[in-house]
């Protein structure tokens, strides 16, 4: 459209297309203004997406350095440990067990070892040879 503008100046002298719009190199300006900032919103988006590139490469960084930095503040402080709230982490729980899962984790393991016909120490002794 420019270069169709610039070629037929001579032409169009006296276009009336708008307010402000009334020459050739009017229009041709006002082309150019919007391929300019067509181009200046790919550059932005381009940006924004090498910004949110390196923002999710940070945080996965930040997670593996988050894990590693649990890990030794629980291995330096006890696990129960009042001193673990400064760095805002909370104490380990025991998991809570009902007994009815107790009861069956018990059986299941007698039948296995029932199964696969495992002896402790002092029932090997038993068996008569």
């Amino acid at each position: 459209m420019i270069a169709g503008l610039d070629k037929s100046r001579a032409k169009l002298e006296n276009l009336q297309l708008g307010a402000g719009l009334d020459t050739a190199n009017a229009v041709a300006a006002r082309f150019q203004a919007h391929l300019d900032a067509m181009q200046a919103v790919a550059a932005r988006e381009i940006a924004w997406r090498a910004a949110i590139q390196s923002e999710q490469q940070l945080e996965l960084e930040m997670k593996r350095l988050i894990e590693r930095a649990k890990f030794y503040l629980r291995s330096r402080f006890a696990a129960s440990s009042g001193a673990l709230r400064e760095f805002g982490l909370k104490p380990q729980a025991k998991a809570k067990v009902s007994a009815e899962t107790a009861l069956r984790a018990v059986e299941k393991r007698r039948e296995t070892r029932r199964l696969r016909r495992t002896m402790g120490k002092k029932q090997r002794h038993r068996i008569p040879r």
